[in-house]
């Protein structure tokens, strides 16, 4: 709370709240709301971007005046065959799409709790109409993140490629 309004008097854009390597799929319904609505409410001018792994938590971010959404990797479908992987993946981003909120997909490395999405994947994830980006955290693999980034390039240049990476 004091970190929101500290903030207020900052020249920012824009906070993500739900969504540090997963943490934010532990807060409960109750958390998740005070979290924020507190951030709305010191930053009513910001974007907000809600971390959400379920569409659920996608239309509860929505009706508490969130921008976005940052997709959670769905890590349950890692051990799926990879066909049976891949529908999971597309069906699970689809089903966050249905909550209106512009999606920033994450690639998160699987030590952290993220998940491999193969670029026919990626391609069919970021022909959703509500994607706008992608989030990729490869930790200190930039081969990885080359190999994700200069076809998302080619093939998507109007989306989004973020990285938050300190070691790159």
């Amino acid at each position: 709370i004091r970190m929101a309004e500290y903030m207020h008097s900052m020249p920012i854009g824009g906070v993500a709240v739900w969504a540090h390597t997963g943490r934010g799929l532990y807060l409960t319904v109750d958390e998740r709301a005070e979290v924020l609505t507190h951030w709305r409410e010191s930053l009513p001018n910001a974007v907000i971007i809600a971390g959400a792994g379920s569409s659920e938590m996608a239309e509860h971010a929505k009706s508490l005046g969130a921008d976005a959404i940052l997709c959670h990797p769905p890590t349950p479908f890692r051990d799926l065959h990879a066909h049976e992987r891949d529908e999971a993946i597309v069906e699970h981003h689809s089903e966050l799409s249905r909550a209106g909120l512009p999606l920033i997909l994450f690639y998160l490395y699987e030590a952290a709790g993220g998940i491999d999405y193969s670029l026919s994947v990626l391609r069919k994830l970021f022909a959703l109409p509500n994607v706008i980006g992608i989030k990729i955290a490869t930790l200190n693999s930039v081969m990885t993140f080359q190999d994700l980034a200069i076809p998302i390039k080619l093939e998507f240049p109007d989306k989004l490629l973020i990285t938050g990476e300190d070691r790159f």
